[in-house]
């Protein structure tokens, strides 16, 4: 009894440099309290069904570094705060309060298990990104009073983590308003209803323009396009 007792009092010390030194418990829990984003994070992913999840991870063989569900919760907030790179979360794991709050007594992991993790998710992504949204919209976190669908292909170069955010798109659409109002001469109080009708007499003329003279359309970077295209 007393061995035991002993070995858990040394749970308190660090062994650094032949030296003993004091393990400061640091409370993560007063630093992230009012961390609305966060707690909506973690509260969310743990009402989530994960079972796929945990079956992708055997109970057999070398122990995980991180707990996968922890793992989701890191990747889902880092994604939230725009930091995508797997080096860029190691460092937040190492570095940021809030991730070290999930993280709780759990080691950080390194960019290389971020991308291991990343790559056997890659199946579950879509039921896992369904789930998430579905418990949004329980939460009100999402307005469905419009919903945005655009099959337009632009020349990008792109991050496949991008997100599109609905003030980036509200805010764009009243510049390109403007824009259009000046470049075809209308007047400033037109409607958007009014704009939208102008533009599609225009768009579609064009059109008929392209095939009359018998414009062919090219794509892709390096290519030089008519200015009509």
């Amino acid at each position: 009894m007393k061995k035991q007792n002993d070995t858990l009092s040394l749970t308190n010390f660090t062994l650094v440099n032949n030296t003993i030194q004091l393990r400061l418990n640091f409370n993560t829990e007063i630093y992230i309290q009012d961390d609305v984003k966060l707690r909506l994070v973690k509260n969310i992913i743990e009402r989530m069904n994960l079972s796929e999840l945990k079956k992708v991870y055997s109970s057999y063989g070398r122990k995980t570094v991180v707990n996968p569900v922890t793992m989701l919760e890191i990747l889902i907030f880092c994604y939230s705060e725009g930091i995508f790179s797997s080096r860029e979360i190691e460092k937040a794991c190492k570095y940021d309060l809030r991730i070290k709050y999930l993280l709780d007594t759990e080691q950080a992991p390194d960019h290389s298990t971020i991308n291991r993790f990343r790559q056997k998710i890659t199946e579950l992504t879509p039921d896992l990104l369904n789930q998430m949204v579905q418990m949004l919209i329980e939460e009100n976190q999402i307005d469905l009073s419009s919903i945005y669908i655009d099959g337009t292909k632009i020349e990008a170069y792109a991050n496949r983590y991008s997100f599109v955010w609905r003030g980036s798109i509200e805010k764009y659409q009243e510049k390109l308003k403007i824009k259009v109002v000046k470049y075809l001469g209308l007047n400033e109080n037109s409607t958007a209803e009014e704009v939208l009708e102008v533009v599609i007499t225009v768009f579609n003329q064009t059109a008929k323009e392209c095939a009359d003279k018998n414009i062919e359309f090219v794509y892709g970077q390096g290519k030089r396009k008519h200015q009509l295209q």
